[in-house]
């Protein structure tokens, strides 16, 4: 199962590539001169700060559902094996 962290990853580089961009052009969209930090977060080796994820949204115009569903469906996954099981 992969992780909340690999899922919104993989949709941060689905609309980054859909929007044309670069790693690095993000990165320095974001106001990051390194794009390590993107390549971090596509990889699912590092969580996207939530201060940042608004103008994620808006910058790669991905649907703000779409993110909270990524989200929230992990969330709701380890709830059921939790608590469920």
């Amino acid at each position: 199962m992969a992780s909340s962290n690999e899922n919104i990853g993989l949709l941060i580089r689905t609309y980054r590539a859909k929007a044309g961009l670069t790693q690095l052009e993000l990165a320095q969209a974001l106001g990051y001169a390194n794009p390590q930090f993107v390549y971090l977060i596509e990889c699912g080796k590092s969580k996207v700060p939530m201060y940042l994820l608004k103008k994620l949204i808006a910058t790669l115009k991905i649907p703000e559902r779409k993110v909270i569903d990524v989200l929230v469906g992990e969330y709701r996954k380890k709830l059921e094996i939790e608590v469920v099981n």
